[in-house]
């Protein structure tokens, strides 16, 4: 149950992260819009407003293009780190491949001890009805 939870709270989480992404966007979209709306030609006052309309506009959208790579960075790190689904199924492969290869092994030693068992009775055998002895 716990596992489902943290599924589910990660899923929200990369949901919120997209909506914000997505929200970032159409923001980032509107700002460079009255961005290139401002650019006016004009006497010298009017150009120093638009300088200056064009320079808090311009704030906004570097802003908000820094928002949106930190998102994006985010989003980035949970597909990366937050497949926790991915991660315990490649774990478990790999630890069941590996308890396989053990148990193979134990299986050949156990088969190694049974052949020198063998060997020895057949020696001890050998030696006892030796004439030589």
């Amino acid at each position: 149950f716990a596992m489902a939870a943290a599924a589910s709270s990660e899923s929200l989480e990369v949901v919120d992260l997209l909506q914000r992404l997505e929200d970032g966007v159409a923001a980032m979209l509107q700002q460079f819009t009255r961005l290139l709306r401002s650019a006016r030609i004009g006497d010298g006052l009017e150009t120093q407003l638009a300088q200056f309309s064009s320079s808090v506009l311009t704030h906004g959208l570097l802003q908000s293009a820094d928002g949106l790579s930190r998102i994006c960075e985010s989003l980035l790190r949970n597909k990366l780190l937050g497949d926790r689904t991915a991660i315990r199924a490649e774990v478990s492969s790999v630890a069941g491949r590996q308890r396989a290869e053990a148990d193979a092994g134990e299986q050949q030693l156990r088969a190694v001890q049974r052949e020198m068992e063998q060997a020895l009775r057949r020696l001890e055998t050998s030696y006892y009805s030796s004439q030589y002895r």
